[in-house]
């Protein structure tokens, strides 16, 4: 029996909603082998002919039980079946998928079929989302590594871009505010209402409104608390709150909105409702049904660090037997690893890696000193290119800073660490929206994103 090979297949799209249809023929190329990893995803300039709209560009490795040239028609049928038209070449294209590279292949038999691809060595919008999953990959043509023939075109690094519904968010742009919206009364820091009346559903509007004229990016809306020593509330409540709570929000906003659930029911329902994103505070592991809605859904993924030690026994034994974060050397290190482990794991369940945002979970299960280490540090690696969110904002560390729970000095204190949070470009997620962006908009001014 033959043994399956490798592939590397690169994806654009420069035609209507691109993110979607790169994740549309993700999905289509999983029925014709097994995707084993994806890239990020970034936006390029045309080449070749340049009175076109710009690109989104990918990039997935493939297992196959084709052989190069059944592979190549595979493709050209994927492409197809999503309604290309090949009109001028090298012009505008909903969808393009390209054998890069096929194992240790090469092949040349023109007009059909180059392996590897035609200049793959000499252009970066296929060899940077390469390098995401395989940089030591050796080109067997030029016998040097794709790490190697990417740094040789000594290039600036192409733009990362984060989708979010029709939107794309271009990464170290601009630090972007992360507006909390809570309709969880259980909450200590700041309890939520639920819009049941006129009246509160009115005031819940204003709030919505509020945050966006406050210079909010994306709204983040809860309607199940995750402070500390919190009991779940049953999940047909958390489905009521969350319906209720995105469905007034989207008659009044096209902010993104994001759903703070850890559960896929809930999560099923708030998409449903308009939200864009789900952010999940046990990465994934509460409930994996999660992970395959958010999968097919092709929505972007908060994955939380956390380490809260649970009693109540509504969770899952997993959680609730979880060992206090100890790490043995580097805090940051540590977090780092834990949630890779996390966002591989998505990844093996079919998730693309340009839909994973990473938080390290400030006050999450960690002692001071380690959410401070967390704060002057977290993502400022040249390694780590996962879009980050920080969510410091009143958070009990900031209270033990201060040695005062009062809420002007906590405001103070949380404005300071957004500030902090702005200098590396990240998603800082807030109470206080207008005081934190207007802080914000001062550091990007002082220190201007590429």
């Amino acid at each position: 029996m033959a043994r399956d090979s490798e592939a590397l297949i690169a994806l654009g799209s420069n035609l209507g909603h691109r993110a979607a249809q790169l994740h549309q023929a993700v999905q289509a190329l999983g029925a014709i082998g097994t995707i084993l990893d994806t890239s990020f995803l970034y936006e390029t300039d045309p080449v070749l002919r340049e009175d076109q709209p710009r690109f989104l560009n990918a990039a997935c490795r493939l297992r196959t039980p084709l052989g190069p040239r059944e592979l190549l028609r595979a493709l050209q049928r994927i492409e197809a079946d999503m309604g290309r038209v090949k009109q001028v070449r090298y012009g505008p294209r909903n969808i393009d998928l390209d054998l890069a590279f096929f194992g240790d292949c090469v092949l040349n038999e023109l007009p059909f079929i180059r392996v590897p691809h035609y200049q793959a060595a000499q252009r970066d919008f296929v060899l940077e989302p390469l390098c995401d999953m395989v940089p030591d990959f050796v080109d067997p043509q030029t016998g040097l590594t794709l790490q190697a023939e990417l740094r040789s075109l000594d290039r600036p690094r192409l733009r990362q871009i984060l989708p979010l519904g029709q939107r794309i968010w271009r990464l170290q742009e601009k630090t972007r505010v992360v507006g909390i919206l809570n309709v969880s009364p259980e909450s200590r820091l700041a309890p939520g209402r639920i819009p049941e009346d006129r009246t509160s559903q009115a005031a819940f509007q204003k709030q919505v409104t509020q945050l966006e004229e406050d210079g909010a990016d994306l709204i983040d809306i809860g309607a199940q608390t995750s402070r500390p020593q919190h009991t779940l509330i049953p999940a047909v409540e958390e489905v009521r709150r969350m319906t209720l709570a995105l469905t007034l929000a989207r008659e009044v906003t096209d902010l993104p909105l994001s759903a703070d659930t850890f559960r896929g029911v809930v999560a099923q329902a708030a998409l449903q409702c308009g939200a864009d994103l789900i952010n999940d505070v046990w990465a994934g592991r509460f409930d994996p049904e999660l992970l395959n809605l958010v999968v097919h859904a092709g929505v972007p993924h908060i994955f939380v660090h956390n380490s809260l030690r649970i009693q109540d026994p509504a969770y899952p034994r997993l959680l609730r037997n979880l060992s206090p974060f100890s790490p043995q050397g580097d805090t940051v290190v540590a977090v780092r690893q834990d949630l890779e482990a996390s966002l591989t794991a998505a990844r093996d369940r079919g998730q693309c890696r340009w839909l994973q945002v990473t938080d390290p979970g400030l006050g999450f299960g960690k002692n001071l000193q380690q959410n401070t280490t967390l704060m002057g540090d977290f993502g400022a690696g040249p390694t780590w290119k996962y879009p980050v969110m920080l969510g410091p904002s009143r958070k009990g560390f900031l209270r033990q800073l201060l040695d005062d729970a009062d809420p002007h000095r906590m405001r103070s204190g949380s404005l300071a660490a957004a500030v902090i949070v702005g200098q590396r470009g990240h998603m800082v997620r807030v109470h206080d929206a207008a005081e934190t962006s207007a802080a914000l908009r001062v550091i990007d001014a002082i220190f201007p994103m590429r």
